[in-house]
């Protein structure tokens, strides 16, 4: 950041014809000083380009950036390639880069979102998959670099107005006032643009919430299909396991018939629980009520879903020993649909997996409720006065809308 923001100043040609103007140059910055030589310009844009070469080697390509023009500050977003196989799999990786304390330090309100920012992006490069986690990672991205511009227009109003600017003290070196701007006015004018900048960052914490919401949706999402996978996985598994104990216990070691009707219900009801539970799992996947903590990972959410084959196989095996040992008092058919008997019962005691609660809640909405509790701490109300040319003020009251 320092790099870019050195190089981007010397460059700046302040006041100048074809320049930038003054209103942005940096706060130390007078129109008396002498203009950079071409040779420090190209010493400040080579140790930047030397910066950024080890930054992209260590954190990836930048495929998106907001520099600050007023204060060393800035964002960027980095995609890494995993190769063809890791990008086919899983997509490349991102991450969101941020050093704006130059330009927050003066402004908690706008640093606290700009953290909520991080966290569901931080979220989103670890649990989202391929074209979700592109969507939000490019949309918390272009909200930081939104907050940002709201806190650079502050700091040109400012030092139009010969006030401190974000991140500067009282004591900092002011520019000048800018040309037909009258002193008289310049009260009205900030009062008038703190009011608009309140809108947007109430605009801003409502947006940071509906990320969070697409978040909630695409993570919920990419959690089934996980856990689907799961399941997939284990019954292939179970599967593997039945062939492996009927040749061990009917070839090898000769311990079953594996021709005789007892054997063969044993593994009808084997498979049956076991593709019972993977249909009542299926059967609830578009419901709300199918909770996953998505933020265990993505391992773990593989792993319960591999599980739950062999706990439906369990529970038909249950209902072949119960029928067999007569403790449940059915009245059996005849031999030749006792096949479709035990089938039947064995796959509604996998269909009722569900009683057994593995997964016991869904992730929670961390950013919706922290700000949530803040507009509780502060009665969600805030207020902005103005004051109009003719001397009179204005009180304007603002009702936090992040709860819509």
């Amino acid at each position: 950041m320092l790099t870019h923001y050195r190089a981007f100043a010397l460059r700046g040609r302040y006041g100048e014809l074809g320049g930038l103007p003054p209103a942005i140059a940096p706060p130390t910055w007078s129109p008396q000083d002498a203009k950079p030589s071409e040779e420090e310009c190209r010493k400040a844009e080579t140790a930047f380009r030397d910066a950024l070469g080890r930054f992209t080697k260590a954190e990836g390509d930048v495929v998106a950036a907001y520099w600050s023009v007023t204060m060393p500050s800035g964002i960027v977003m980095t995609m890494r390639e995993r190769g063809w196989f890791g990008n086919f799999l899983f997509g490349p990786t991102f991450a969101i880069h941020r050093a704006t304390t130059w330009l927050t330090a003066s402004e908690p309100h706008i640093a606290e979102l700009l953290h909520h920012c991080d966290t569901l992006g931080n979220k989103a490069a670890q649990i989202l998959t391929r074209t979700p986690r592109r969507v939000a990672m490019t949309w918390v991205f272009s909200l930081e670099a939104y907050l940002l511009g709201i806190l650079e227009g502050r700091a040109w109003t400012a030092r139009a107005s010969n006030a401190p600017a974000p991140g500067e003290t009282n004591g900092g070196t002011a520019v000048a006032t800018a040309a037909g701007t009258p002193n008289g006015n310049a009260a009205a004018d900030n009062s008038e643009s703190s009011a608009g900048d309140e809108e947007l960052i109430i605009r801003a914490r409502t947006e940071i919430v509906e990320v969070e919401k697409y978040y909630d949706r695409a993570a919920s999402n990419a959690a089934r299909f996980l856990y689907f996978w799961g399941m997939f996985t284990g019954a292939l598994l179970a599967a593997a396991a039945g062939v492996v104990v009927a040749v061990v216990l009917g070839t090898a070691l000769d311990v079953i018939d594996l021709g005789a009707s007892s054997s063969r219900l044993f593994f009808a009801c084997y498979a049956a629980g076991a593709l019972g539970a993977i249909v009542s799992v299926l059967t609830r996947m578009r419901s709300d009520r199918f909770a996953i903590d998505y933020e265990v990972g993505r391992t773990p959410a593989f792993l319960l879903g591999t599980f739950r084959p062999f706990l439906g196989a369990v529970f038909g095996l249950l209902i072949y020993f119960a029928l067999q040992s007569e403790l449940l008092q059915l009245r059996k058919p005849n031999a030749n649909k006792e096949f479709f008997f035990f089938t039947f019962l064995a796959f509604a005691a996998g269909f009722s997996e569900r009683l057994t609660q593995v997964i016991l809640g869904g992730a929670e909405r961390t950013v919706a409720g922290t700000l949530e509790k803040a507009d509780v701490a502060t009665s969600g109300v805030s207020t902005t006065t103005r004051e109009m040319p003719s001397g009179e003020k204005v009180v304007t009251t603002h009702r936090s809308r992040t709860g819509v």
